[in-house]
């Protein structure tokens, strides 16, 4: 199942798990009016692979939004977030999202936890708030 937080970030939950995954968009360089989805009266883009989600408002409203995964207009916009995540796309096991919690309690940073697991800073972070947030997340449902 794949759910929106009010600031529009896809989260997709499957059995018990929680993942923050990037839409298509946030790296493409027609995002800012160049494409008919990134327009005031925002319209599909012909030909583009995407999943329907809701992207929950204030005053428990939603909006309807779309997760796209493949887009015929897309051009990279050269930000390397992308790219920084496939590279740490290893899936980080129960042990290690306990001692990263751990650590954080103790008050170590990202970056001496990633060097002690060999992740990246951004790996790290990005577990210990999926953590954070799970709970969050499923009591919007």
């Amino acid at each position: 199942m794949l759910v929106s937080d009010e600031m529009g970030r896809d989260w997709e939950i499957m059995e018990g798990s929680l993942m923050y995954r990037d839409t298509l968009c946030w790296s493409c360089a027609n995002a800012c009016g160049g494409c008919e989805w990134s327009q005031k009266k925002a319209k599909p883009v012909p030909g583009w692979t995407a999943e329907k989600t809701k992207i929950r408002l204030d005053k428990g409203k939603t909006m309807d939004s779309y997760f796209v995964t493949e887009c015929p207009k897309y051009r990279p916009d050269g930000s390397e977030k992308l790219k920084q995540r496939k590279k740490s796309a290893r899936k980080v096991t129960d042990d290690e999202i306990d001692y990263i919690l751990q650590e954080r309690d103790k008050g170590r940073t990202y970056v001496e936890i990633g060097r002690k697991l060999d992740l990246p800073k951004e790996t790290v972070r990005d577990n210990y708030i999926r953590h954070k947030t799970r709970k969050t997340l499923e009591n919007m449902q």
